[in-house]
């Protein structure tokens, strides 16, 4: 008898088993997804099978083309791996109604004894790994965004070839650490340097760390090589800067894995630099390691700004930023700007005056002591009025010369440089009053001694030679001080002292 239209088939749905189900009810789960090679199992099979392997339920359920519709199958053969238990027999274990998680009825557990096909089993293996590499994607993307730096670090070089492999992974990885001081635009700007190969060009950008505005650092991203060490030169704009005419300071970095922070930038004791313009220049610098040596001589020479007159201008790499820093640019800082101008052009002009006034003080002493000196040295015999010329002459030039020494004294090399605005040429003056000093004392031997003239004239050349020179010295500043183009700002130059 054909016991099959009595029989509770279950059926595999993709990671699940859902029946019991009649033959008629299965029928009608063939719009639902039902076909041939879907998985059933029922009481008595050893094992999960397709419909396919189940003749008589295939015939049940697909029955072939009437036109070429063959001898029904004969009931059999699927139930004959384990033992029928007939209908009435089985009334107390018959299948518990349908649940969400059906109960087990003793079905073989398909997952671990149904022989799966090859293709089912490289689709799981597929999507283990999908799942796996996905996980890993995520958590490095999280870490991009809230790793410390020593981890982030460690990271860089994943993510950038990560980023590089699936461009759009760019949007929501970050290839530089998290930093709370830098403005949102700043951070993208960072970002972009490290998303394009080395090889293809060689980028680099600098931001401006807002932490300490008075003591700035920056932060830099850069393809280059990890471990490439960085020259950075920070200069002021002199026409810009309130109560300073100029800063110049430098120090160096080293790039670990793309990314960089300067040490913050200060004024003499570590006191706030002034607010300004300022022009930050960066490059390699020559000691490198053999290793790092080696591949920047492969990458592209890259030369964004020019290096000023007083940085090498050999580097092969050469990137630069304006600044304003130590503050806002603002109506305030304006004002100040102006009054301190008219500060330094009063000033330099008071100096110049002040400096005509020495040169011509000494020049005028030094001549009048020459040529009455020398018209001496050319007598054979010094007339008594003669030496009452020098004793007035040479008196008057010695106390010109201790007020004007005592008044250099003060002159010390910082308020030079600090102070004074012609300071290298007050330093120059300074140096011309020993030599007229000297000179005046060579004289009062002379006509103290009764010196041979022959004798004494190699002396006195090489003395007057040696204040001719610091004469010299002095006029070629005031000479070049008066015809020198003034800045953008109207104010003085001092570059060619």
């Amino acid at each position: 008898m054909n016991s099959l239209p009595a029989k509770k088939w279950f059926v595999y749905v993709q990671d699940h088993h859902e029946g019991p189900f009649s033959v008629a009810e299965l029928q009608q789960r063939r719009n639902s997804g039902l076909t041939e090679q879907s998985f059933v199992w029922a009481e008595g099979m050893a094992d999960w099978l397709t419909i396919a392997e189940i003749p008589q339920l295939k015939y049940e359920l697909f029955p072939a083309n009437p036109s070429k519709q063959e001898a029904k199958p004969e009931p059999t053969s699927v139930f004959e791996t384990a033992p029928v238990v007939s209908l009435a027999a089985k009334k107390d274990s018959s299948p518990q109604p349908y649940q969400d998680e059906p109960i087990d009825h003793g079905q073989p557990n398909k997952q671990s004894n149904k022989k799966t096909s090859p293709g089912k089993s490289v689709a799981i293996a597929l999507s283990v790994v999908v799942t796996a590499v996905t996980i890993v994607v995520l958590g490095l993307v999280a870490a991009s965004h809230f790793a410390p730096e020593s981890i982030h670090s460690m990271l860089r070089p994943t993510l950038a070839r990560m980023v590089a492999k699936v461009p759009p992974l760019g949007k929501i990885t970050r290839l530089v650490p998290h930093v709370s001081d830098v403005a949102p635009e700043d951070l993208a700007e960072l970002e972009s340097s490290l998303q394009v190969p080395a090889e293809t060009e060689v980028r680099l950008t600098v931001v401006l760390s807002h932490s300490d505005p008075a003591r700035p650092s920056f932060y830099i991203a850069t393809n280059l090589p990890s471990d490439t060490v960085l020259n950075i030169v920070l200069l002021g704009n002199g026409d810009t800067l309130l109560n300073e005419l100029s800063y110049a300071q430098q120090s160096s970095v080293k790039v670990r894995n793309g990314f960089a922070k300067t040490d913050a930038f200060s004024d003499i004791g570590g006191r706030a630099i002034a607010k300004g313009e300022y022009q930050l220049r960066i490059y390699e610098s020559t000691n490198q390691s053999d290793d790092v040596q080696a591949r920047l001589l492969t990458l592209p020479s890259t030369k964004a700004v020019d290096l000023p007159q007083s940085l090498p201008s050999s580097p092969r790499f050469a990137f630069g930023k304006t600044f304003f820093l130590g503050g806002d640019r603002d109506q305030t800082y304006l004002a100040r700007l102006k009054a301190f101008h008219d500060k330094i052009i009063e000033a330099a002009s008071h100096e110049f005056t002040e400096l005509s006034q020495y040169q011509s003080t000494m020049k005028e002493q030094f001549r009048s002591l020459e040529s009455l000196l020398r018209s001496a040295m050319r007598m054979k015999k010094i007339p008594p009025k003669m030496r009452v010329e020098w004793k007035k002459r040479a008196a008057a030039s010695t106390a010109i010369t201790s007020q004007m020494e005592t008044t250099a004294q003060a002159w010390t090399d910082d308020m030079l440089s600090s102070e004074f605005f012609y300071g290298p040429v007050f330093k120059l003056v300074r140096g011309s009053i020993p030599s007229l000093k000297k000179y005046t004392e060579l004289g009062n031997s002379f006509f103290s001694q009764n010196i041979p003239a022959d004798t004494f004239r190699i002396q006195e050349g090489q003395v007057s030679n040696e204040m001719d020179q610091s004469l010299s010295a002095v006029q070629t500043k005031l000479d070049w001080i008066k015809t020198a183009p003034k800045t953008q700002a109207g104010l003085p130059t001092r570059g060619g002292l």
